[in-house]
């Protein structure tokens, strides 16, 4: 039997039952340092297709930080 159907700090507001989606936030968080490196070894390697792909997954891994914390 579950007590509470809210995560535990009441910050994020998503059920306990969502495991995934909290692990996915905190991904996205843990990410964005390597997120940074990586874009800047792309430019430094002059191949801007990489680099670009790199600034839109570090844009979506902002979105979903952002998203969590709502």
């Amino acid at each position: 039997m579950k007590a509470s159907t809210r995560d535990s700090d009441g910050r994020t507001g998503a059920d306990e039952e969502d495991p995934n989606l909290l692990w996915f936030a905190e991904q996205c968080k843990a990410n964005d340092v390597r997120f940074e490196a990586l874009l800047r070894h792309a430019e430094r390697a002059r191949d801007p297709e990489l680099a670009d792909f790199f600034r839109r997954a570090q844009a979506v891994s902002h979105k979903v930080t952002a998203a969590s914390r709502r």
